[in-house]
């Protein structure tokens, strides 16, 4: 009898036993409170890390993407000028047909022999393009001109100066400058000095304003 009853007792203490086993391998499989407190402070440190590092890489990538389509519109226009022997004209538009201003909504080249900064019927569009909303451009050209116009022997016709592209955010760094010059050959504003910013032609930094 003593035997049977120290059997069911050492049942019984097993199966107790067995319980809290299980009971115990099974709080090692989920997270504490402090655990997943800890894990989310890691998750919102990283996302607070690679926002900005993300928005600096569209703005870098925005800039760069679009002053290299700006050089290309500018080669576009020279090229036309000579390939045709007539008087090319590249300016900033709103309506796509006559020149402006202001750069901030197309950008179109269109042959214009009479210089009248405007497509008449007779003329013809080569190329028009969007201006990125991510960046905003300026220009400093020679008499306060907002245009470029290209001779059929590919030469400006008296302006020549630069082209900037500034991301939104008015960040130096990722600021981009084309410098045209009197013979129409347009070349990329350096970062001489390694400092990460590119210099004018004065050799001063590019500064962007809002």
């Amino acid at each position: 009898m003593q035997s049977s009853a120290t059997h069911r007792d050492f049942t019984q203490v097993k199966k107790k036993s067995s319980f809290h086993s299980t009971g115990s391998h099974f709080n090692s499989q989920g997270f504490t409170l402090v655990e997943l407190l800890v894990t989310c402070s890691i998750l919102i440190m990283l996302v607070g890390y690679g926002i900005p590092a993300l928005n600096q890489f569209i703005q870098s990538c925005s800039t760069r993407t679009s002053i290299n389509t700006l050089h290309n519109a500018i080669t576009t226009a020279r090229t036309q000028a000579v390939v045709h022997k007539t008087t090319v004209t590249l300016c900033p538009s709103a309506d796509g047909i006559s020149c402006q201003s202001e750069w901030h909504q197309h950008i179109i080249v269109f042959s214009d022999p009479n210089k009248n900064k405007q497509l008449d019927d007779e003329e013809t569009l080569y190329q028009i393009l969007d201006i990125n909303n991510k960046i905003k451009l300026s220009s400093r050209l020679s008499a306060g001109r907002s245009y470029l116009r290209f001779k059929p022997d590919g030469i400006i016709s008296g302006t020549a100066g630069t082209l900037t592209i500034c991301p939104s955010n008015n960040n130096n760094h990722h600021a981009r400058q084309l410098i045209v010059s009197f013979t129409g050959r347009t070349q990329h504003a350096a970062d001489i000095d390694g400092d990460g910013i590119i210099e004018t032609r004065q050799g001063k930094d590019i500064q962007c304003s809002g």
